[in-house]
């Protein structure tokens, strides 16, 4: 083998150690005695390594086995570990393996960007719908896959105003995505009249247009008004109508999705 493979081979061994707890080891949640690790350096495994149990030597299967607990101080002189408390004591002749960080999951939610394990993150972090720089996939397609939820449940609602005050179409407490408006006026030969329309998107007014439909009774025509949107809402979505001519009726109607 040359010299890059056994540089390489020497990396990688630094990365997981295996061992087995001494004969006679006073059972412990937290203090692990090892005579395989003698010799190492004082500290050299402190709070980037973890331990796993991977094998209860008097009762198979059972706590702690497989449990993983991060190291947070070690004594080379006589290979002695102390470790965040396992589920239940470490015993004599129970078998261990050495785990670098970086091949360990990391904490929920860590913005730590060294390992690629940081990276990929952990199944409980939380769902991030916003690009940034510190989150994980895991968080990112989370994300994605509850934006894309959001689509699944369709909803319409359509109402007829006559008034010149405003008047909710829809005012709802949830979470989803509007995704269009429409508004096709009742034609009245003996008045002439506007209707308009305003979306309120969690708490904040995004816009209101004066003339969405129109009626013109000289020349008995009727001009409806359609939008198409994309806008998503995370606590509230609520929708107005109202006309300039309390004789016409302005049937609105708003299309949104909520989550499934």
């Amino acid at each position: 083998m040359g010299v890059l493979g056994r540089q390489i081979l020497d990396q990688l061994n630094k990365l997981s150690y295996r061992g087995k707890c001494n004969t006679g080891m006073s059972a412990s949640a937290t203090a692990i005695v090892s005579s395989d690790f003698v010799g190492f350096e004082d500290d050299e495994f402190n709070t980037k390594y973890f331990m796993q149990i991977i094998h209860n030597d008097n009762s198979v299967g059972a706590s702690p086995e497989l449990e993983v607990r991060q190291i947070t101080d070690f004594v080379g002189s006589t290979g002695t570990f102390t470790v965040t408390a396992f589920g239940a004591n470490v015993e004599a002749e129970d078998w261990f393996i050495i785990l670098h960080e970086s091949i360990v999951v990391p904490t929920a939610d860590a913005a730590n960007d060294v390992f690629v394990t940081d990276v990929v993150g952990r199944k409980t972090d939380a769902a991030v719908e916003v690009v940034g720089t510190t989150k994980s996939v895991q968080a990112y397609g989370k994300g994605l896959t509850q934006e894309l939820a959001q689509r699944n449940v369709s909803k319409t609602v359509i109402v007829a105003v006559a008034s010149v005050a405003w008047g909710d179409i829809v005012n709802i407490t949830d979470k989803g995505v509007l995704t269009g408006l429409s508004q096709v006026p009742s034609l009245e030969i003996a008045a002439d009249g506007a209707g308009a329309i305003r979306y309120t998107i969690d708490g904040t007014l995004v816009v209101t247009i004066t003339v969405f439909s129109q009626v013109d009774a000289t020349q008995d025509l009727a001009v409806s008004g359609c939008l198409s949107l994309n806008h998503r809402f995370d606590t509230s979505l609520r929708v107005e109508a109202k006309g300039t001519n309390a004789t016409i009726v302005h049937h609105t109607t708003a299309a949104y999705t909520i989550d499934a």
